[in-house]
């Protein structure tokens, strides 16, 4: 009787045994399983994007502006009326801060006509570098304000005359970036230019320098790659 009753006891002992393992099993590869799909994955740190872009940009109102010629001998300064036509083709480089470094060439004319309503026109072919930056504390997901200084070196011609000219432009300029697409955007600023061109074979000794100061809004687009 007494082995009888051992030997129960053992058997529901053993089962008991097995039903808690199976249920521990059980709740620990729920545990498991809940950890793997309610665990949080990392999101990696996101940054600006940068990278390589072409653009092209013209001006498209000119305001203000100013002539000066001086051929060695007098002075004459024309203001009554100067126009810019420039077009502009860019490469450049987008930096993770939004800051942009790019090469330019600008080839367009300088109109002018004086108060005796005699017209100039000087061509100006220009090679150059910007550097734009970015104004991040007021930016956007879509908009982007820049400040730019840019500087160029070239060569020019004038109407009245057959002699070549070497041609230096500094230029300042503050605008805004719309992003229209992530790879496409539009830009529109203000800007302030002055081009100095400088002839030193007028008349076979004197140099004549022509210095223009010119104003105006300025439109561009941009494509990413």
């Amino acid at each position: 009787m007494k082995k009888l009753l051992l030997s129960s006891l053992l058997l529901v002992t053993a089962i008991n045994a097995e039903e808690v393992a199976r249920t521990v099993s059980e709740d620990t590869n729920k545990t498991i399983t809940e950890s793997k799909v309610e665990q949080p994955t990392s999101t990696p740190l996101t940054t600006k994007e940068s990278g390589f872009y072409l653009g092209a940009g013209t001006t498209v109102l000119n305001f203000g502006g100013s002539v000066e010629v001086d051929d060695g001998y007098r002075t004459t300064s024309i203001d009554k009326d100067t126009e810019e036509k420039p077009f502009i083709l860019k490469l450049g480089y987008l930096s993770e801060s939004e800051n942009r470094v790019e090469l330019y060439y600008k080839k367009g004319s300088i109109d002018t006509t004086n108060n005796l309503n005699i017209s100039r026109e000087f061509d100006i072919s220009l090679f150059g570098i910007n550097y734009q930056w970015g104004i991040s504390s007021l930016s956007s997901d879509k908009v982007l304000p820049y400040i730019r200084l840019g500087m160029g070196l070239g060569s020019g011609t004038a109407n009245y005359t057959t002699h070549d000219f070497v041609a230096v432009e500094v230029d300042l300029a503050l605008g805004v970036y719309y992003k229209i697409t992530p790879k496409f955007d539009l830009s529109a600023g203000i800007y302030r230019r002055a081009v100095v061109l400088s002839d030193d074979n007028t008349y076979g000794t004197t140099e004549e320098i022509i210095s223009t100061a010119l104003n105006g809004i300025e439109i561009g687009a941009t494509y990413h790659f």
